[in-house]
């Protein structure tokens, strides 16, 4: 087989799988992996934020496949006892995520489509606990799953998996 044809066969830019190359920091970064505690609720509510990346597949045939940049997915996990269904998962990204950051570091949350509620984030180890002792969910093992070969949020500068405390 010609080199040139070997070499496009076995570009990176054509490749079955993305590569997870460092992406620069998002404003996602500083919610993720976090729990907060809802205002608002009759008895205790929480919300967790998951982060990963994601790409899409703009071009390829057969046995090549081009993929477009990285861009920042948020998962939000709610459980409260006066939202219906009282546990609740979606996503957001794009401009509903630039929304959603902006309303959280104004301290409110999205319940919903219409329910705006007040969130106060909790530290590294009460979001642990929460995702744990409310959602059922190791953030440790959350952590490695979004991180992985399906191209999950990268881990910051020296940190590590398992820097959380349970």
């Amino acid at each position: 087989m010609p080199q040139a044809l070997t070499d496009t066969i076995y570009s990176p830019r054509m490749s079955w799988r993305p590569t997870w190359d460092a992406t620069p920091p998002h404003r996602l970064d500083r919610y993720a992996f976090r729990a907060g505690e809802l205002g608002g609720t009759q008895g205790v509510g929480h919300v967790l934020v998951l982060a990963t990346e994601v790409r899409t597949q703009v071009g390829g045939h057969l046995w090549w496949r081009r993929w477009g940049p990285a861009r920042p997915v948020a998962e939000i996990w709610v459980a409260a006892p006066d939202v219906d269904p009282s546990y609740q998962v979606s996503w957001a990204d794009g401009d509903i995520l630039d929304a959603d950051i902006d309303r959280w570091a104004g301290g409110t949350v999205l319940v919903g489509h219409q329910d705006v509620r007040p969130v106060r984030w909790l530290d590294d180890a009460t979001s642990a606990r929460v995702a744990r002792d409310v959602f059922g969910a190791d953030l440790n093992e959350l952590r490695r799953e979004h991180a992985g070969s399906a191209g999950g949020r990268r881990l910051q500068d020296g940190e590590r998996v398992g820097d959380l405390e349970t």
